[in-house]
């Protein structure tokens, strides 16, 4: 991609105030490569018992989980009643329509954390820090 003089000397001259309008090569040169966030995100509801439970706690919410399963390297974690697994992939074609997994975690009642009684459990993937 080529870059008129003018162009360029705009965007050097608003390195100091700002690199909004520049070109993405431009920007990128000065204010490096986009850094991907990794965020805890819901990845849906799916069915059966925990293959293994990492964690059992009886205020159990998002952040614990994830605390217990970012470490070990799992990329998803599960949660259903007060009962944390980590898991390396999801079965996506065993995914469940989400309100099946109703129940509110017991440390935090606006996560999901499955249904015990329908054995749905609520999977997320895993982050280096949870809010």
């Amino acid at each position: 991609m080529q870059f008129t003089a003018s162009a360029l000397l705009i965007c050097l001259g608003a390195m100091f105030i700002s690199v909004e309008g520049c070109p993405k090569k431009i920007k990128t040169f000065f204010t490096g490569a986009p850094k991907n966030k990794m965020i805890v995100e819901y990845q849906g509801c799916y069915p059966g018992e925990a293959h293994h439970t990492a964690m059992e706690y009886q205020n159990i919410r998002l952040s614990l989980c994830n605390d217990h399963c970012y470490p070990t390297g799992s990329k998803y974690m599960g949660l259903i009643g007060n009962k944390c697994f980590c898991e390396s992939f999801l079965e996506t074609s065993e995914k469940r329509d989400d309100s099946e997994c109703n129940e509110p975690c017991p440390g935090e009642k606006k996560e999901k954390c499955g249904n015990a009684k329908a054995q749905r459990w609520s999977a997320y993937t895993t982050a280096p820090k949870y809010p």
